[in-house]
């Protein structure tokens, strides 16, 4: 419990800042990880990716309504006023909603856990794995990701609230 207290009060802590660019974050195309987004009719409203950099940093992008090129690793997207969080796989939006295939993923090679969640909501196994990561590394969950990107990154900061 108190490993829990002292990385939230790094969390709340951390120095703020302002840029686009990280030190990692970009999944290559094909690789567990990566998202992509298929328009089939539907419309893309806000959504951050990543694009890796010649210099190995990665530069974190929001944008709305320009689909993006394929290589970007497609990690959120705001769809019916919430923030989603795809793990892998695609976004396929349609005219009279969205799907995402795979709609599940494995974790740990054995769990089931859905690919595309609500940050506020995640299934029950993706929370374990954030509570777990979140003990072993001192690593942000998708929420806490997402409102540092508003706070941080200057194309990020007109984002509708996470």
């Amino acid at each position: 419990m108190g490993r829990w207290f002292f990385v939230q009060a790094e969390i709340r802590n951390r120095p703020v800042d302002v840029t686009d660019l990280a030190a990692s974050g970009y999944t290559p195309q094909d690789v567990f990880g990566h998202g992509n987004v298929v328009l089939n009719g539907g419309k893309l409203g806000w959504y951050i990716y990543d694009i890796p950099l010649e210099d190995g940093r990665v530069r974190k992008i929001c944008a709305n309504g320009v689909l993006p090129e394929p290589y970007v690793d497609f990690d959120f997207f705001h769809y019916e006023g919430k923030w989603f969080k795809l793990r892998t796989g695609s976004l396929i939006l349609e005219e009279n909603g969205i799907r995402v295939e795979p709609p599940t993923s494995k974790w740990k090679g054995i769990l089931s856990s859905k690919t595309a969640f609500p940050v506020r909501d995640p299934d029950f196994l993706y929370k374990v794995k954030i509570i777990i990561s979140k003990l072993q590394y001192g690593s942000l969950s998708p929420l806490e990701y997402l409102q540092g990107l508003k706070q941080s990154n200057p194309s990020c900061m007109n984002i509708p609230a996470p």
